[in-house]
Formats: C-alpha cells, structure tokens, sequence
C-alpha cells in the first residue's frame, strides 16, 4: 500500500488513533509479543491489547493474526507497518528538525574579544537580557589571533573582531563599531614605562614579541617598526596573550590592540604607541546569516558602544 493511500487514513476527521496506538503497533509489529511492548511502553499488557483493537477498528481492517500462543501479522498489516514506519520516521525527523530550529531560535552563541570583556561585556549582557528575556546568550571568549575562525568552523553566530580580519572577506557581513588605538605593553622597569604615548623608533634595540599569525595589522606594524628602527628582534609565538607573561618577566616589549587589566603591581603597563595608528572593532557574521535575534543584539551593540570609554 502506497503511503499516499495510507495518509488519508491517519488524518481522516473521524480517526482518533494517536500516537500511542502507532507506537504499539509498531512495537508488536517487530516484537510479536504483547509483553515485551507492555514492558517497553510502561503499559499493561491489556492496555496494550485495547490499544491495538481500537487501531485495528478505527483502520476498519484486522492488523494481526492472534491465538493463545503467537501474534502475527496479516498481508495487510505487514504492508501497513512497513509504511507506516517511514511515516512514523519521517514525521520524528521533521520533529526533531523543527525542535533543531527552535532551540537555536532561542540562543544567541557571540565570540566576546578580550577588549570587549573587558570593557562593555557586563553592560551588554544585562541590557541584551532585559530586551530579549527569552533569548539566552552564549558567551565564547575568542583570541584575536584566531581570526575568523570561530564564525568560519560555526561555533559562533556571531563574534567581535577587527576589521582587518573582515573587510576583504566575501564570506562574512560585519557592522563597525569603535575605532581603537594600538598599545605598546611594557614592564614596569623597562625604561619605556615613563612615557605617556611609544613611537616605533623608541624601540630601537627592543625585543619585541609578536604572534606567529599573519595578521594584516601585525605585518603593517612590523614594516613600520623596521623603517625607522635599528637592532630590532622579533620573538615569534602562538598567541597575544602569551605575550604578558614574557613582559611581566621583562624579555621585550609587545603590541595590542586593546588594552588589559594591568599586572599585580601594575608591574605590566599598557602605554598608547603611535596614535594616528588605528584599529576597528567590529561585530561581524556569515553572509546571509543574520536572524531577527542578531538584529536585536547588534541594535543594541551600536547603541551601547557609542556610551563606553575603551
């Protein structure tokens, strides 16, 4: 029996099967045992039984074969079972599919750089939850030096990042937000520490350390170091944030685009370097991603970001 045949007979006005009445049918149909489906479905065995009967009058064809020792199917119940499983399965897939789509309906997962942790995470939150109180914030702290990653391997809807990582890139839409200025993170031994802003030629005779990511902003930064600096090293490793640890241990000098919570003892500073250099934050997503919850959330983002000190 085609499942176009079958349909009529599930959604007819007058059926009052559920799904109580597939399931066990469905069960008896592979098990052959009114107990092993009593068992499984937490019903008594005459449960079951009525079950079945009411099905089977309701259909207005008999299901099974029965006598005192076995259950089996008749040609016509054999065909309905096999059809009626595609169906049954079809509709717990489209269940599963829909209930997919409302849970991420209801969740916002965003990639928080440090920066923004650091200076409007709090405000954000609690003004995102006033105005979207259903909606839960998934909050993924990310590294700048992981670029895009997060949006690209989808473990974020959305994330903060620089433009740098964004603007060329077909794949991603983005919003700016507030530009940045770069600083020059030093010991406070080292004898930089006295200056209130770094240009690149004090750091002539400098470690520096930067990441091993070829970042646009970093590249850049190094060429202008090098045109107007002399005995320069480059200490190369994986990540940003590794940097404080050798600062704080007075092995060189690094470059941020953001500033942190200074060291115990303020024994790491964060000192403005060159400020006519500049960075943009920007609150980005994959194109053609953006849901109504996202809106909200960048809404507020750019009303939010204009009353924040960085």
């Amino acid at each position: 029996m085609e499942i176009n045949v079958l349909l009529p007979l599930l959604i007819r006005k007058e059926s009052l099967m559920n799904t109580r009445q597939i399931l066990c049918f469905l069960q008896l149909a592979e098990t052959k045992s009114f107990s092993a489906v009593a068992e499984k479905m937490f019903l008594s065995i005459s449960t079951v039984s009525y079950q079945l009967r009411h099905f089977e009058e309701e259909l207005g064809f008999p299901l099974f074969f029965r006598d005192q020792h076995s259950v089996t199917l008749t040609p016509a119940g054999a065909a309905y079972a096999e059809e009626l499983r595609k169906i049954y399965d079809m509709h717990q897939d489209a269940i599963e599919r829909a209930a997919q789509i409302y849970r991420e309906s209801q969740t916002l997962t965003v990639g928080f750089t440090p920066e923004v942790i650091l200076n409007c995470y709090p405000a954000l939150l609690l003004n995102f939850q006033k105005c979207c109180p259903q909606i839960h914030l998934d909050s993924v702290p990310v590294n700048i030096s992981s670029g895009c990653d997060p949006l690209r391997f989808k473990t974020v809807d959305m994330m903060f990042t620089y433009d740098c990582w964004v603007k060329n890139n077909p794949d991603y839409e983005f919003i700016s937000l507030k530009q940045s200025q770069f600083y020059c993170v030093v010991n406070h031994e080292d004898p930089l520490a006295v200056k209130s802003e770094i240009e690149p030629q004090d750091l002539s005779g400098k470690t520096i350390i930067i990441t091993t990511h070829n970042d646009q902003w970093i590249r850049d930064i190094v060429q202008e170091i090098d045109q107007c600096t002399e005995n320069v090293n480059y200490l190369e490793i994986e990540y940003c944030n590794f940097a404080i640890g050798f600062v704080k241990a007075n092995a060189g000098v690094s470059i941020f685009p953001y500033k942190t919570i200074p060291g115990e003892k303020n024994d790491v500073l964060f000192i403005p370097f060159n400020r006519k250099r500049k960075i943009t934050l920007v609150l980005a997503w994959r194109k053609g991603e953006l849901n109504e919850v996202g809106k909200a959330f960048i809404q507020l983002c750019q009303t939010k970001m204009k009353t924040i000190q960085f």
